[in-house]
Parts: C-alpha cells; sequence; structure tokens
C-alpha cells in the first residue's frame, strides 16, 4: 500500500508513505505526524495551550504480529518494534491560556485505551527530540533538545502479565551533555505508581543559557560535572533524592531590561558556593518532595522533581 492520509484532529493530520505487510510482520516508511497550521496560526486559532507537534520516523518495524478479536474488544501482539531515527519537535506557546483539566499518565492512558495490546519488546535508535517554548515579554522561543537518543522499552502493554514497564534511554543533551533515564511502571496500579531514576554527566552551564534566559530570566555558568536523581511517585505526588558535583557554578539574576540585579545574583550565589554542605566526595545532596501539577504532563512532572531536587541541594532549602 502506498501513501495513507488520516486527520487526527482539527489540528493535526497523519501521513504514511508506505506500508509493506509480509508473514506477520509489518514495515512502515516515512510516517509523519504535522500540524495544519503554523506555529503563529495555531497560536491565533486556540484559546487554551496546545502543542505545535512535528513528528517524522523513517522506518517503524513491527515483527511478529498476531490479531485476535471476541465480543468485547480487539489483542494485539508485538514481539519486536524498530524505531530508526524518529525525530520529534514541540513547541508551546505559553502566552496562551492554561488547559485546566486533568492530564493522565502514561499508565492509565494505556489503561483507558479500547483495545489490548503487549509490545514485547521495542527499540529506538538515533532519535532527536526538542521542545521549545515562548513566554511573555520575549523575541524568541527558548529551546532545549536531545540528540542521539537511543531507548528500550520492554512489556509495554494494557494487559495484567505481572510484569512493569520498563523504559531505558540515553541521549546527548544539546549535543554534549550525556543524560540517561530509567523509568517503570505497573499499567494495572489504579494509583499510577512508577519509578525513575537518571543522572547528566559533562553539563556545560551554557547549553542551557537560551532556555534560562527566555524561561527563567537569568543565566548560568560553571560545570557540573553530575547529576543523579532517584524518585517515586503516584498521580498525585513523589519523593526522591538527588545529588549534584560542579566547578564554580554561577547563576546572574537578571532585570527585566536584560541587565544583571547583582544584588539577588551574589544572595544566590552565596548560597550555591557555600562548600560546607559538601560530602567527602564533592556532591551536595538534596531532597524531593513534590506534589504533581495534574493539568501538566508527565514530562513536567518528572523536571519538577529534577528542578526541587536541585533547588533543595543548591540552596539547603525547599523554596
Amino acid at each position: 500500500m502506498k501513501h495513507m492520509y488520516m486527520n487526527t484532529s482539527a489540528y493535526d493530520f497523519l501521513e504514511i508513505e508506505t506500508i509493506n505487510a509480509d508473514s506477520g510482520n509489518l514495515k512502515l516508511q516515512n510516517i509523519s505526524f504535522k500540524p495544519k497550521f503554523t506555529k503563529q496560526e495555531l497560536s491565533a486559532k486556540i484559546a487554551f495551550e496546545r502543542d505545535h507537534i512535528q513528528l517524522q520516523i523513517p522506518s517503524l518495524e513491527l515483527l511478529a504480529m498476531n490479531f485476535s478479536f471476541n465480543k468485547e474488544k480487539g489483542f494485539i501482539t508485538v514481539e519486536k518494534a524498530n524505531i530508526i531515527n524518529p525525530q520529534l519537535k514541540v513547541f508551546r506557546d505559553k502566552r496562551i491560556a492554561d488547559e485546566s483539566s486533568v492530564k493522565s499518565l502514561y499508565s492509565k492512558m494505556l489503561r483507558d485505551l479500547s483495545f489490548r495490546f503487549l509490545i514485547t519488546d521495542i527499540e529506538l535508535k538515533r532519535g532527536y527530540i526538542s521542545y521549545s517554548e515562548r513566554v511573555e515579554n520575549t523575541d524568541k522561543a527558548g529551546e532545549i533538545f536531545f540528540d542521539n537518543v537511543n531507548a528500550s522499552l520492554k512489556n509495554l502493554t494494557n494487559i495484567d502479565n505481572k510484569e512493569s514497564t520498563i523504559i531505558s534511554a540515553s541521549s546527548d543533551f544539546m549535543s554534549e551533555a550525556l543524560m540517561d533515564l530509567d523509568l517503570s511502571f505497573d499499567v494495572t496500579d489504579d494509583k499510577d505508581t512508577f519509578m525513575a531514576s537518571g543522572q547528566f554527566k559533562d553539563f556545560n552551564a551554557h547549553l542551557v543559557n537560551d532556555f534560562f534566559k527566555s524561561n527563567l530570566n537569568a543565566k548560568a555558568e560553571g560545570v557540573i560535572e553530575q547529576i543523579y536523581f532517584t524518585f517515586n511517585g503516584n498521580k498525585i505526588k513523589s519523593t526522591g533524592d538527588l545529588k549534584i558535583k560542579y566547578k564554580e557554578f554561577k547563576f546572574k539574576i537578571l532585570n527585566n531590561k536584560n541587565h544583571v540585579n547583582k544584588l539577588l545574583t551574589a544572595i544566590g550565589n552565596l548560597f550555591i558556593n557555600d562548600g560546607s554542605k559538601t560530602d567527602n566526595k564533592g556532591y551536595r545532596h538534596g531532597i524531593i518532595k513534590v506534589d504533581r501539577q495534574t493539568n501538566k504532563s508527565f514530562f513536567n512532572y518528572l523536571w519538577i522533581n529534577v528542578e526541587d531536587g536541585l533547588i533543595n541541594a543548591l540552596t539547603g532549602k525547599e523554596k
């Protein structure tokens, strides 16, 4: 089959250039999930925040597929899936009003699907992910990105087979800093409990200054040698810990004219560079304690856990 087009919403569509099926295997080539409007056009049409998403997948293979049906629901099993070189770009205009509905975590999203499925093993290779957002009083969007994304997913399912879904991913953050993330959850747990852990290594502060400047009105200097974090949570709250080692790390707090606020900068860096709070290996330790913002995505949930641990480790305070 060549070329499939599908409207997925009033704002997006899906295209697949080629679909080949052979002996229980399915290969899709040049998959595109695209917005119908430019970023500016979308912002003019929506009353509440909505992601502007562009996704390209040159190759997707589903191996050893089986289908079955009963009176209630269909059932699909796949032994192996290969996703090659996916490119995902997400933009959000933060000048638009927040959308206040409760966002489900992944385990609930899977439980609520109208069909049952099991994909035993998924391999994602050489991916790219970027996220940018535009806030008030900025000329351009701040952006962060992850390239050379490689991931494995085990037991991706929405049936009760007594095994957790396990996700392990690695990437180059902003093409330089190494990042690892591990995530596990049980799709049948209606409390949506999960465990996450990960690390950043060799993180130079200049990598995120465009994003900091646009979104936090701050700039950073120095090198973070390592960040390790571990936390577990559910659909309501999470707890965990974080440790960080850095060299000559400093923040510069900017005023509304993008000039350095010397007083706030000096006060902040007194806390950050106080060596009395480091252990004998040079790490500062922080506690993570977060109440989930239920109208935000799971990625926001991950970020505010890391953010909470960083603030606690750098300042010794919860605020």
